[in-house]
């Protein structure tokens, strides 16, 4: 204990590289056989440990397909299915490296599925009376014992629906569908304990077939909807969003102007949510925002797609973009040729992001995953005996304990491919 005292107390301070190296593609492994696999939904925990989950197969019927993550190789898991009809896992929530819950729909009927660190088992559900479909299409767990899920039912009009894991078994949460439409849809949350949560989604309207963004927030007992803007008069939605802080959120989606579909992304400080602008790379078709994840105020990354008609190349394209408390910059992506999207994003703290979706083919549709080191503002300090210590936003990839420095360090840079330094 008395020599790692000596080691902090006789260190430098290194401020850690403020550019990264952009967006990595990594092998992610196809299911054998199959002419589609495809991310849908993604969760990473401590670095580095990431698990996607999707659907797999050549045609109807589909069947769950996850996927891990270890810093340096994808691997293939084996997940039950649903006999006889589709089944697609839609998220994923990871507490650690031994226990994930994940969701989606199967037959038509709500679906979890849960891994312990060694397999996956299917989960019961409970069916909500009178409903011809039900899907669950976001989750957020704060630990094996607690998830919050939610998503939709057609009953026959859809409604939201909430649903509590408490370690042993769902349970559903009553909901109040927000007023003033005929359907109300939950599509994710961002949970942070036990006592708050922030869901979001869409409102379709009767008139007119309209489409409004929808909030609502969990306090711990009860769902509230929350007011926000609806930048477009015809179509609003959420996709996607992340909290740091029960009075500080990202929601993101897409709004249509002139019809002319493009990135949402809004700012909810308190009650209060705001439109915070942000580019688009088709300027006459399709933009969407499909996942944020936020590990500050001050940085946050969304996924999305962009594209897909001849003026814009002919494929639909990935689009990333980082806040930085400010304003939303697009950071390149590039795939190459072909049709490619991304479907969700998550990073943590010193280590990564890693977005998921997948790459189309002629006739196949491919996995795709990539990394972005991560990039919030941290320090290294490098102790005289050639020890490393990381803080804040700062990634560790080793130490050289044991090995005295004969000189000061007076600067340092992370590789290329942030794995070293």
């Amino acid at each position: 204990m008395v020599a790692i005292l000596v080691a902090v107390l006789t260190a430098s301070a290194v401020p850690a590289s403020a550019t990264p190296p952009g967006w990595t593609r990594e092998a992610s492994p196809d299911a054998p056989g199959a002419l589609v696999t495809i991310f849908e939904g993604d969760s990473c925990t401590s670095a580095p440990s990431c698990v996607a989950v999707g659907f797999t197969g050549s045609a109807a019927p589909y069947s769950p397909v996850a996927e891990h993550w270890n810093g340096k190789t994808w691997t293939l898991h084996t997940v039950p299915g649903t006999p006889g009809v589709s089944a697609v896992l839609v998220q994923v929530s990871c507490q650690g490296t031994r226990f994930c819950m994940a969701v989606g729909t199967g037959g038509g009927l709500d679906l979890a599925e849960r891994w312990d660190g060694t397999a996956w088992t299917k989960v019961p559900t409970p069916t909500v009376a009178g409903a011809t479909t039900d899907a669950l299409t976001g989750i957020q767990c704060s630990g094996p014992d607690w998830c919050m899920a939610v998503g939709a039912v057609e009953t026959p009009t859809y409604r939201s629906v909430t649903e509590l894991w408490n370690g042993t078994s769902w349970s559903i949460v009553p909901v109040t569908p927000a007023p003033g439409g005929v359907a109300n849809v939950l599509t994710t949350v961002s949970c942070l304990g036990r006592s708050f949560c922030t869901a979001v989604g869409f409102i379709r309207s009767g008139a007119g077939n309209t489409y409004r963004d929808l909030i609502m927030e969990w306090n711990g007992a009860s769902w509230t909807t929350r007011t926000a803007p609806n930048p477009s008069a015809a179509f609003d939605e959420f996709l996607g969003v992340s909290c740091v802080s029960p009075t500080w959120c990202v929601a993101v989606g897409e709004d249509t102007v002139a019809s002319h579909p493009q990135t949402l992304a809004m700012v909810g400080i308190g009650a209060t949510w705001t439109v915070t602008p942000s580019p688009d790379i088709s300027t006459t078709f399709q933009n969407n925002f499909t996942s944020v994840s936020c590990l500050s105020r001050v940085n946050c990354v969304g996924v999305a797609w962009g594209g897909g008609i001849p003026a814009d190349g002919g494929a639909i394209q990935t689009l990333s973009e980082q806040w930085n408390g400010t304003s939303w910059s697009i950071v390149p992506s590039p795939i190459g040729s072909g049709g490619s999207q991304f479907n969700s994003v998550s990073c943590v703290a010193g280590d990564a992001c890693t977005a998921v979706g997948n790459i189309t083919g002629a006739t196949t549709s491919d996995t795709l995953a990539m990394t972005l080191p991560e990039t919030t503002p941290g320090y290294r300090m490098v102790a005289s005996d050639g020890g490393v210590f990381a803080f804040g936003g700062a990634g560790f990839s080793g130490s050289m304990g044991g090995h005295p420095l004969n000189q000061t360090i007076v600067a340092m840079a992370d590789t290329r491919d942030a794995k070293g330094y």
